[in-house]
Protein backbone atom coordinates (compact mmCIF):
# COMPACT_ATOMS: atom_id res chain seq x y z
CA UNK A 1 0.00 0.00 0.00
CA UNK A 2 1.59 3.37 -1.04
CA UNK A 3 1.19 5.59 1.92
CA UNK A 4 2.66 8.81 -0.59
CA UNK A 5 0.73 11.93 -0.56
CA UNK A 6 0.69 15.85 -1.03
CA UNK A 7 0.41 18.03 1.87
CA UNK A 8 0.28 21.83 2.61
CA UNK A 9 3.03 22.96 5.04
CA UNK A 10 1.09 24.92 8.24
CA UNK A 11 3.62 26.90 8.32
CA UNK A 12 4.35 28.59 4.62
CA UNK A 13 1.97 26.92 2.75
CA UNK A 14 4.36 24.72 0.49
CA UNK A 15 3.14 21.60 -0.82
CA UNK A 16 5.61 18.61 -0.05
CA UNK A 17 5.30 14.88 -0.32
CA UNK A 18 4.47 12.93 3.00
CA UNK A 19 4.88 9.23 3.10
CA UNK A 20 2.42 8.94 6.11
CA UNK A 21 5.02 7.31 8.89
CA UNK A 22 7.49 4.60 8.68
CA UNK A 23 9.96 5.77 5.99
CA UNK A 24 8.48 9.34 6.00
CA UNK A 25 11.76 12.08 5.53
CA UNK A 26 10.36 13.49 8.87
CA UNK A 27 11.67 10.43 10.68
CA UNK A 28 14.86 11.75 10.20
CA UNK A 29 14.47 15.43 12.17
CA UNK A 30 15.36 15.20 15.32
CA UNK A 31 13.70 17.72 17.75
CA UNK A 32 13.52 17.79 21.28
CA UNK A 33 9.94 17.12 23.41
CA UNK A 34 10.33 21.43 23.75
CA UNK A 35 10.18 21.43 20.22
CA UNK A 36 7.13 18.90 19.33
CA UNK A 37 5.16 20.61 21.81
CA UNK A 38 5.90 23.97 20.82
CA UNK A 39 5.19 22.99 17.03
CA UNK A 40 2.06 21.19 18.29
CA UNK A 41 0.78 24.03 20.03
CA UNK A 42 1.40 26.80 16.61
CA UNK A 43 0.32 24.22 14.30
CA UNK A 44 -2.72 22.18 12.83
CA UNK A 45 -0.77 19.90 10.64
CA UNK A 46 2.40 18.65 9.25
CA UNK A 47 5.43 21.16 8.37
CA UNK A 48 7.53 20.86 5.04
CA UNK A 49 11.56 19.81 5.62
CA UNK A 50 12.58 23.81 5.58
CA UNK A 51 10.28 24.89 7.86
CA UNK A 52 10.41 22.02 10.17
CA UNK A 53 14.40 22.38 10.38
CA UNK A 54 13.62 25.83 10.53
CA UNK A 55 11.69 25.87 13.22
CA UNK A 56 13.79 23.73 15.18
CA UNK A 57 16.57 25.95 14.58
CA UNK A 58 14.70 28.96 15.69
CA UNK A 59 13.41 27.90 19.21
CA UNK A 60 16.98 26.84 19.99
CA UNK A 61 18.22 23.72 21.59
CA UNK A 62 14.99 22.77 24.29
CA UNK A 63 15.85 22.53 27.45
CA UNK A 64 15.03 18.37 28.51
CA UNK A 65 17.63 16.84 25.94
CA UNK A 66 15.07 14.33 24.66
CA UNK A 67 14.57 14.06 20.80
CA UNK A 68 11.35 12.66 19.02
CA UNK A 69 10.60 12.92 16.01
CA UNK A 70 7.10 14.71 14.78
CA UNK A 71 4.86 11.91 14.24
CA UNK A 72 2.69 11.90 11.39
CA UNK A 73 -1.13 12.07 11.66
Amino acid sequence: MDNQRQKSCSRCGATFECLSGHGCWCQDVSLTCEHLRWIESHYDNCLCPACLKAVGQEQGSGVDGNTVVVPDE
